[in-house]
């Protein structure tokens, strides 16, 4: 029987390991990751998140309100890892979802915290009003003011500060006061 014997150096040795270190250090899908945008295109926006391949963005992620995008080859971004490769070997990244990830973390903060929170009030809906705060939000008909409101039309279109108090980030449920 052949024994085989290897040499190591210690210096490479402590190489690999830092490079074995920094693989596992990588993000995982569900991660918040800052990526930079090399290359804006027509339908697509390409970010670099330090991966081997880069991530494809719908152009629309990042259009402003009049249509126009919103980033320029060389910007920072984050985005959300939804999945390391797809079927191409692509990155799968969303920058829509990490700003709603954003929104629900510093809601969920200011529940924790017992913070007052703006939004707007949207639309009627059965029993309450709807709000905006960044994901929609319910507010009981009971909780719209110290007395009894008839007609809670006239709040739609109008912003105030809330406080949480329900907060159910699995079942997509804030409660407002």
């Amino acid at each position: 029987m052949i024994q085989v014997e290897y040499a190591t150096d210690p210096q490479v040795d402590q190489e690999f390991e830092k490079l074995l270190e920094e693989g596992f250090d990588a993000a995982k899908p569900g991660e918040l990751v800052e990526g930079t945008v090399i290359e804006v295109g027509k339908d697509y926006i390409v970010v670099d998140i330090g991966f081997k391949s880069e991530g494809h963005i719908p152009a629309s992620q990042f259009e402003d309100e009049d249509g126009r995008t919103s980033v320029e080859v060389g910007d920072t971004v984050e985005v959300l890892m939804l999945s390391s490769e797809n079927e191409s070997g692509e990155i799968v990244l969303s920058k829509d979802r990490a700003e709603q990830l954003r929104t629900w973390n510093r809601l969920e903060e200011a529940f924790q915290k017992d913070e007052i929170v703006r939004g707007k009030i949207v639309q009627k809906v059965k029993g309450g009003l709807q709000v905006d705060v960044g994901v929609p939000a319910f507010l009981p008909g009971s909780q719209v003011d110290i007395r009894p409101q008839r007609n809670l039309d006239k709040f739609v279109n109008e912003k105030y500060d809330f406080k949480i108090l329900k907060f159910s980030r699995e079942r997509g449920n804030i409660v407002l006061s």
